[in-house]
């Protein structure tokens, strides 16, 4: 299913990309940081044994990267309204909208809310998630699916020219910076300066990682050059290093369609 229209409205921060290069990231950093053991008391009568597990797993699955859980709102006013009367009655989770990073047009409406998701049962955590809704023609709405997004494994696919990368999804907002911490800000401008191709405009810093130096992970929108129009979503990954030299590490388009398909 075709692309209807894509929109890429010019934001204050519109940065260039191009393919080519390349920083791993440390991987000695992304296994088993931040473990501890959680100390389980069975009931009256019964002995007290020692697990180990992790009390703070969240992190330990993010190997090292912390999630970033500042945020600008940028919802529009008839968006909020939606996300806020989908999530009436939910529990277990709080979710803080970030944007509308995609809208759907079927028999009414699905929206793909980008969210800070934050437990509020077991182990308190936070991640970021993608958050389906639909609205149907009446204004009915109801979560279709959440997915929380793995910073180290994110849903990404390999280069493709096709422009229909979103299965009748269409990309929306203004690219404005939102969840942006000035240092990050100003690594990704320099890390891009200079460079052509694809051009980005940031929605959230979804994390930072230690190194020897600092791991950047944001996703953008991203305009390809003339050849190539369309407009994507992507995950730019950034690495500075302890002298503040910041360096494109990987640029991956986002799987949008990974996180908005129904779970059975």
């Amino acid at each position: 299913m075709k692309l209807n229209r894509i929109c890429a409205s010019a934001a204050a921060l519109a940065l260039v990309l191009s393919t080519g290069c390349s920083k791993p990231e440390d991987s000695a950093s992304l296994t088993n940081e931040n473990e501890a053991e959680t100390a389980v008391t069975e009931t009256e009568g019964q002995s007290e044994t020692q697990e180990n597990t992790s009390a703070e797993e969240n992190q330990s699955l993010l190997g090292g990267w912390q999630v970033n859980t500042s945020y600008s709102e940028l919802l529009a006013e008839t968006d909020r309204a939606v996300f806020d009367k989908a999530l009436e009655g939910l529990t277990g989770a709080a979710y803080t909208p970030i944007q509308v990073i995609a809208k759907q047009t079927v028999s009414g409406t699905n929206y793909a809310f980008l969210c800070l998701e934050t437990m509020v049962t077991g182990v308190p955590n936070a991640n970021h998630a993608i958050l389906t809704v639909y609205e149907n023609t009446e204004g009915a709405v109801e979560i279709l699916n959440i997915k929380a997004l793995d910073l180290t494994d994110l849903p990404v696919i390999a280069e493709s020219k096709d422009e229909d990368l979103l299965g009748g999804w269409e990309v929306t907002g203004s690219g404005k910076p939102g969840a942006l911490t000035a240092e990050s800000e100003q690594a990704l401008s320099d890390a891009l300066a200079g460079v052509s191709g694809v051009t980005y405009m940031p929605i959230v810093l979804l994390g930072t990682q230690v190194v020897s130096g600092m791991n950047y992970k944001f996703l953008c929108y991203g305009t390809a050059s003339e050849n190539n129009p369309a407009t994507n979503l992507y995950v730019v990954t950034v690495y500075q290093d302890a002298s503040g030299k910041s360096e494109l590490s990987s640029s991956e388009l986002f799987d949008l369609n990974a996180c908005v398909t129904v779970e059975n």
